[in-house]
Formats: C-alpha cells, sequence, structure tokens
C-alpha cells in the first residue's frame, strides 16, 4: 500500500483530477487544509486501491465521488467539515 499524505498544511486549491491515475494509492489523507472545489470524480478502476480516504476540515462541495460507492475497497473515509 502506498501513502499520500499532505495533511496540517494550510494547502488553498483543488485537488488535481490527475490524482485518479493513482492507481497505486492505498491511502490519502488531504485533511485539514483549506482546499476547495469538488472532490475529482474518479472512476473506480482508476483508483480502485484506495482504502483510506481522509479529506475532513476542508472547503470541498458538491457530490461525494463514485469511489464512495459500496464497489470501492474504502474501509475509512473522513469527509467531515467541508460543504458537502
Amino acid at each position: 500500500m502506498e501513502f499520500y499524505h499532505i495533511s496540517n498544511n494550510n494547502l488553498t486549491g483543488e485537488i488535481s483530477p490527475l490524482i485518479c491515475n493513482a492507481s497505486y494509492l492505498g491511502s490519502l489523507d488531504f485533511s485539514n487544509n483549506r482546499l476547495s472545489g469538488m472532490i475529482p470524480q474518479c472512476p473506480v478502476n482508476f483508483i480502485g486501491n484506495l482504502e483510506v480516504l481522509s479529506l475532513g476540515i476542508n472547503l470541498f462541495h458538491g457530490t461525494l465521488p463514485e469511489i464512495c460507492t459500496n464497489r470501492s475497497l474504502l474501509t475509512m473515509m473522513d469527509v467531515s467539515r467541508n460543504q458537502l
């Protein structure tokens, strides 16, 4: 499992849709920043190994992405304290 954790860094802007190509990711943590925009709608087959998704305490809006459906391997997801 590969980890990409950049929490607590006061980052701004949006998450690039290119994150959808990171099929090797098992854990993604962008929590506690000032990221905004919509969470990229990645097809499950592109980011299908993702088990942990932590996006809490940001400024995201819109709808939850497809990877949050029961077809994914997600075991933990935190999208709290956003504008979803």
